[in-house]
């Protein structure tokens, strides 16, 4: 299950996240990432990935909090601010 910046979670098939660079880049830093910008495939808004490991007792990664958080919203958060 993903969530996004628009709404409640959705389902999305392993193998159909897998495949995505995003993904591939959050298994291979297994650690607080920040990804590239890139255009939500939901939305088609530009949004930047941040993704965050869960670990079990063990150590171990159990699952990854994923966010996409939108440049359009932060810019708009961050213009409010300032």
């Amino acid at each position: 299950i993903l969530c996004d910046f628009t709404g409640p979670p959705f389902p999305l098939a392993p193998d159909v996240v897998l495949k995505r660079k995003w993904f591939q880049d959050v298994l291979a830093a297994d650690s607080f990432h920040v990804g590239n910008a890139m255009r939500s495939t939901r939305t088609q808004q530009w949004v930047v990935p941040v993704s965050y490991p869960i670990r079990g007792d063990d150590g171990k990664t159990k699952a990854y909090l994923f966010i996409a958080h939108s440049l359009d919203k932060l810019s708009k958060d961050i213009l409010r601010i300032i």
